[in-house]
């Protein structure tokens, strides 16, 4: 469980490097393809760590739903949603 959450923590760091780099102009832009349910899944894990008094509710299709963009951008979209929810 808690090496799950640490490669987890660790490719969310990843992402946020890279997303700094990408705002800063330093590396150009990649695509890939992305589960929304594994990105609301890491978002809400994310957001309920960060406070005891948070709790996130959602339901998830079972299939996945792939979209092809940019991980680092949608990710924040996403805890954008959710922090200001």
């Amino acid at each position: 469980k808690y090496l799950r959450s640490a490669i987890a923590a660790t490719a969310r760091a990843r992402e946020l490097c890279k997303h700094l780099l990408e705002y800063a102009g330093r590396s150009s832009l990649e695509k890939s393809v992305i589960d929304l349910n594994d990105l609301a899944r890491d978002c809400a894990n994310l957001v309920c760590a960060s406070s005891k008094s948070v709790k996130v509710e959602y339901a998830l299709q079972e299939e996945p739903a792939l979209v092809y963009g940019y991980g680092a951008r949608l990710h924040q979209v996403v805890m954008n949603l959710m922090v200001n929810a």
